[in-house]
């Protein structure tokens, strides 16, 4: 198999790159999304459904309330109460997301899409895809990402490095094919080839599909050069993102840099065994302590940190966290609980009214109807379901929902 290095990073990057994007006057807010892979258990932190005949709550635990927000407190997550004291006023508490499916990956394709199907952009996408041209518009650190009209706008860096490995042509030493890269010479006859023909293709002023394809190669030339350099920036040569503080690294540092507005993470919980806990759930706890531990120092950590602007990342950062399922109220046979479609997420930081919690669980710890302006539970209320959750975040852009999704806003936790 004959190939060069700078063809298989050009092929690669093409891929990945900016497209003309649609022009709309947007907020540049920027969003850091972190997915708990697998499916947590609302009641172990964020539903206390205790004295309900159909719950098993997790043992030893209580009801507490700290900087607004009302959480199942327990001494073998102390963190969870730590995070709430220190940060609940800009927390607010999603409880009752419905998301009307149980396999895993019919769940992470509707709560980042609204779409069972595979033809729609995540909001990300859509998020990354608006306003102002960046280099790293919208960096997957590790995650599912979904891509559509905006694909151009996604940056897969991989949790092993998989795109710097791709445009450095290290991705050669892994193959499991023999490659046999050109001579440095015959590579750069080849370039030289290309870039002659380009330019007599503009010199021509060609029309139709000679014009397009000019065009599309001139930007594909200027957009690699901008990744290379936008990824050179990141450092990442011997990274390896096995983990939520490792992750949370990368994402922060291509913001604080300019270079991105939406960062995606996998969150695979202790020991990297995810949250499908069909079995022992009492790992729900232990997972639940180590990321309210990693979300602390994200908090403190965008207080810290800057963006180009020199405004604090905490001021123009808002975090999504999230998982694509919850958890049945009763235990199985196993100790641990099977898929459930009513859930929980959490938002933080800008642009969000913190300090409360916003719908809520019936006592079988099924979603509750909501006012989507208050927040409050109420019979006469509507089930939010994954496309408010996505019209959500497309407000919080300044982006009109209406383009993208039939769902409305939570206006209850935009500030």
């Amino acid at each position: 198999m004959l190939l060069s290095r700078r063809r298989l990073g050009m092929l690669g990057a093409g891929l990945l790159l900016p497209r003309q994007l649609l022009a709309q006057q947007t907020s540049q807010r920027r969003f850091l999304f972190v997915f708990c892979n697998g499916g947590w258990d609302q009641t172990t932190v964020f539903a206390p459904l205790f004295g309900s005949p159909y719950v098993d709550m997790d043992g030893g635990g209580e009801e507490a309330e700290a900087g607004g927000i009302t959480f199942v407190d327990a001494e073998d997550r102390p963190s969870v109460r730590t995070f709430f004291e220190r940060w609940g006023e800009q927390t607010c508490l999603l409880n009752g997301l419905e998301v009307p499916a149980i396999s895993h990956d019919q769940c992470m394709r509707l709560i980042q899409t609204g779409r069972r199907t595979d033809n729609g952009d995540d909001w990300a996408a859509i998020l990354a895809g608006r306003g102002d041209v960046l280099e790293l518009p919208y960096v997957v650190v590790s995650g599912p990402a979904y891509s559509s009209a905006h694909s151009s706008a996604v940056v897969r860096i991989g949790s092993d490095r998989q795109l710097a490995k791709l445009l450095d042509a290290s991705a050669f030493d892994s193959s499991d094919q023999p490659i046999m890269a050109m001579s440095e010479t015959a590579d750069e006859a080849v370039a030289a080839f290309l870039q002659e023909r380009a330019a007599e293709l503009v010199g021509a002023q060609p029309t139709g599909q000679e014009a397009r394809f000019a065009d599309a190669y001139a930007r594909s030339l200027d957009n690699l050069a901008g990744v290379r350099g936008g990824l050179g920036e990141l450092a990442l040569d011997g990274a390896v993102f096995d983990t939520l503080a490792s992750s949370l690294e990368v994402a922060l540092k291509s913001m604080e840099l300019g270079k991105t507005r939406c960062a995606l993470i996998r969150d695979n919980g202790l020991w990297a065994q995810g949250w499908d806990t069909h079995q022992k759930n009492e790992y729900q706890a232990l997972n639940f302590d180590l990321l309210f531990a990693q979300l602390d120092e994200l908090m403190l950590t965008l207080a810290s940190r800057t963006g180009p602007d020199g405004a604090p990342l905490s001021e123009t950062t808002t975090v999504v966290v999230f998982s694509e399922m919850g958890r049945q109220p009763k235990l199985n046979s196993h100790g641990g609980k099977h898929h459930w479609t009513s859930t929980s997420a959490l938002f933080l930081g800008a642009g969000i009214a913190g300090g409360q919690v916003v719908g809520g669980f019936d006592e079988r710890s099924l979603s509750r109807p909501m006012d989507f302006a208050t927040g409050a539970p109420t019979s006469r209320g509507v089930l939010a379901d994954v496309d408010d959750f996505g019209a959500t975040l497309l407000a919080l852009a300044d982006i009109d929902p209406g383009a993208y999704t039939h769902g409305a806003p939570i206006g209850a936790i935009v500030k």
